[in-house]
Parts: structure tokens; C-alpha cells; sequence
């Protein structure tokens, strides 16, 4: 029986595996006061009486394919949107989505929000894609931004 020894990573090596690995997950870093929100929690808080503000950080493309959670508003650049968009009281909740989990957009949206001053910041980490792949709906017809 032949037993193929077994390979040790040098600890150079392992320190380029996991920082290889750790750029995969382009949104996977959690900043300072932006919390995360799965697709149901979302669709409840937009079921009540005081829905949060979402903002689609987006692509025309993605939108032409999977549509905008309804009422949501489209940004034109995840980093560079105009901030008169966010709510004037900055208390007021925030959320903002892109595709999916491998899409960094929205955080750098609440990134942007955060500094300017808004407290209650959250993301959607499954995007539009975990939104329609819950059942829930969509507004095709919102593919400005």
C-alpha cells in the first residue's frame, strides 16, 4: 500500500492561501454600525408601519434581469450617489441591496451612508438574487439609476 506523505503549508504559503481566500468575498468584512438583514427580515420591516428607506446599488443589467425590491430607490453609483437621496433625519433606517453575496455594492453604499452621518445602516447581504429566490417580488419596471 502506498501512502502519500503528507504536505505542510510553508506559513508563507498559508498566509497567501488565506488572504487569496479572504478577496473572494468581496463584501464579506463587516464595518463599524452597519448591520445585516436576511431576506425575511427585510420583507417584515417593509410590511410595517414604519418601513425602512432600501436603496438598489445595482447595474441596469441586474435590474433588467431580476427587477428592484418595490419601493425601493435605484443608486447610480454605489459610491458616488447623491446623498440628498438618504432620508434628511439620519436616524431614520437605512437598507441597501445589490446582486448577492459576491457583490460588494451595497455595502459600499452603506459605507457611504454611514459617513455621512446616518446611525441605523444595514445591508441585505443576499441581494436581489436571495429576495427573488424567496418568492418574493419585484418592480421590472425600475431600471433607471
Amino acid at each position: 500500500m502506498n501512502v502519500m506523505p503528507s504536505r505542510r503549508l510553508a506559513p508563507s504559503a498559508l498566509l497567501v492561501s488565506v488572504v487569496a481566500a479572504s478577496t473572494l468575498c468581496g463584501g464579506c468584512q463587516r464595518e463599524e454600525g452597519i448591520r445585516e438583514l436576511t431576506v425575511q427580515q427585510l420583507s417584515t420591516q417593509l410590511a410595517s408601519e414604519t418601513p425602512p428607506a432600501v436603496y438598489d446599488a445595482n447595474s441596469p443589467r441586474v435590474r433588467n434581469e431580476y427587477g428592484v425590491i418595490p419601493g425601493a430607490t435605484t443608486l447610480s453609483s454605489a459610491g458616488d450617489y447623491d446623498l440628498s437621496l438618504l432620508p434628511t433625519e439620519k436616524a431614520n433606517p437605512v437598507v441597501f441591496y445589490c446582486s448577492s453575496t459576491w457583490c460588494s455594492a451595497a455595502r459600499t453604499a452603506a459605507v457611504r451612508a454611514r459617513e455621512a452621518g446616518h446611525t441605523d445602516v444595514c445591508v441585505l447581504p443576499k441581494g436581489i438574487k436571495g429576495w427573488t429566490s424567496a418568492g418574493l417580488e419585484t418592480d421590472k419596471s425600475k431600471n433607471e439609476g
